[in-house]
C-alpha cells in the first residue's frame, strides 16, 4: 500500500467520522427539537435493550467449550425473577 492510498483512506475515514457526528446538529437545528426527540429516546431505548438482552439469552440453550449444555431458565423463572428481583439459579 502507498502513501498516497493510506492518506486517502485516512481522509475518507475522517470525513465520514465527521459526519456522522455533525448529523445531529444539522438535522435539529433548534434546541428546541432536540430536547424533545431526545427525551423520548431516552425513555424508550433502555427498555428496548433489555428486553432484546433477554431475547437473545433464552433464544437457544448455552454451550460452553461446545461441550457442556446449560438449559436456559423457564419463562416462568425469567417472570418471577423480574418481579422479585430474585437471580435465577439453574
Amino acid at each position: 500500500m502507498n502513501p498516497r492510498h493510506s492518506i486517502l483512506l485516512i481522509a475518507i475515514a475522517s470525513g465520514i467520522t465527521f459526519l456522522i457526528r455533525a448529523l445531529p446538529f444539522l438535522v435539529f437545528k433548534k434546541a428546541a427539537d432536540a430536547g424533545f426527540h431526545q427525551k423520548e429516546i431516552a425513555d424508550k431505548l433502555p427498555p428496548a435493550i433489555i428486553a432484546v438482552l433477554v431475547i437473545y439469552c433464552l433464544k437457544s440453550p448455552l454451550t460452553v467449550f461446545g461441550t457442556e449444555t446449560i438449559k436456559p431458565p423457564s419463562p416462568l423463572q425469567v417472570l418471577s425473577s423480574s418481579i422479585s428481583g430474585n437471580v435465577i439459579r439453574c
